[in-house]
C-alpha cells in the first residue's frame, strides 16, 4: 500500500503512522493530495475511512437576542443579502 501511494505522491506531502490491526493513518498536507489520494484508493477498491475535509464541512451559526417572533423568512432574506446561504 505504501509503495502504491509512493507512486503517486511525495514523501513531502502525506505522512503515514502504523496502528494495530494493520491499519496505516494517512494525513495528507494539501487538500489536492488527500483529492489525489481518495481518488486513487477509491480506483484499486481499498476498504479505508475518512473524515470530511474541514473546507468542505457545514457550519452552524447561533444568533442570540432575536425575539422567537421574528420571522424566519425575514432573517433568511437579511443573511442572503449578507452573501450567505441558509
Amino acid at each position: 500500500m505504501i509503495n502504491q501511494i509512493r507512486n503517486i505522491a511525495e514523501d513531502e506531502q502525506y505522512s503515514t503512522i502504523s496502528l494495530s490491526k494493520n491499519v496505516i493513518k494517512i494525513n495528507c498536507v494539501t487538500p489536492q493530495m488527500y483529492r489525489t489520494l481518495i481518488r486513487h484508493i477509491q480506483e484499486i477498491n481499498i476498504y479505508y475511512h475518512t473524515y470530511q475535509h474541514k473546507e468542505e464541512r457545514a457550519y452552524r451559526i447561533v444568533i442570540k437576542h432575536l425575539h422567537h417572533s421574528t420571522d424566519i423568512d425575514e432573517i433568511r432574506q437579511e443573511l442572503l443579502e449578507l452573501g450567505h446561504k441558509a
